[in-house]
């Protein structure tokens, strides 16, 4: 525990970064690197700032190490209110003291599949795309007809600066650091990762969940919701719900050292 004072909107349940037991052999890093992933965001721009914040004050606090690593672990749009502002501040990121990995999750995937073809991909605005649309300023009335989809996608695609677009487009599907795969959804089980399919790393929940290892990887996500981030010898789960919730988890990874953060937008 650190001894530095902490904002009121760090969750006091964690007090900062949080040491977690781990049963079993560790998973581990290279030497000299720390990574910090932070779980779905879902267009809650001032949780991302305070994140953001919290770890920035860590590094500072933290003895100094070679390399930190920040992976977001994707959707960071939809169902919150402001989707735009967390791509924008995303992309200052990219210029920060971090070295920023950004994945693909599945609300970005949907987002670039209604862009390219409405009709196909419709079904995106009704688990969050009309509220990515309302962010870009496009307040139309949800679709009702083929022509008025055409009409809506046309809107939204002027909307989209092409720096969003290029960020949206060069996410990345998974990211290997030592013994970890960070990954927005899972894997499928008994797979190499050569091996696994897009959908299955941006959507999967089953039989992913049930699993019990993964040869000897620990697997690093978001995408199912839970209470309180999932901390076991194979996989850490960390999508806690913040558009819901208000509650944004991450976790820092040193060494064998596993750490816990969740920061709030709410009393």
């Amino acid at each position: 525990m650190f001894a530095w004072s902490l904002p009121a909107w760090v969750r006091t349940a964690f007090s900062g970064f949080m040491a977690v037991d781990v049963p079993a052999v560790p998973s581990q890093l290279p030497a000299d690197t720390r990574v910090y992933a932070v779980g779905d965001i879902h267009g809650e721009s001032l949780a991302l700032d305070r994140m953001m914040e919290a770890i920035a004050l860590d590094i500072e606090q933290s003895e100094t190490v070679n390399t930190n690593i920040l992976v977001l672990l994707g959707d960071y749009i939809d169902r919150g209110r402001d989707s735009r502002g967390v791509i924008d501040r995303l992309l200052e990121i990219k210029n920060g003291s971090t070295e920023p990995r950004f994945l693909l999750g599945n609300h970005e995937q949907s987002l670039l599949r209604f862009l390219s073809d409405p009709h196909d991909a419709a079904d995106w605005l009704s688990f969050g795309g009309l509220s990515t649309a309302d962010s870009y300023g496009v307040r139309l009335p949800p679709p009702q007809n083929s022509v008025d989809l055409e009409i809506f996608c046309d809107a939204l695609d002027d909307a989209i600066p092409t720096s969003h677009r290029d960020f949206l487009q060069s996410l990345e599907h998974f990211v290997v650091l030592g013994d970890y795969v960070f990954v927005h959804a899972g894997i499928r089980p008994r797979l190499a990762m050569s091996d696994q399919r897009i959908d299955d790393l941006l959507w999967i929940r089953e039989p992913f969940l049930a699993a019990r290892h993964f040869e000897g990887r620990c697997v690093v996500h978001g995408h199912t919701i839970e209470s309180d981030p999932v901390v076991l010898p194979h996989r850490i789960g960390l999508d806690t719900g913040a558009y819901a919730s208000g509650v944004l988890s991450a976790v820092r990874l040193e060494g064998t050292d596993v750490r816990v953060l969740q920061v709030t937008t709410r009393p």
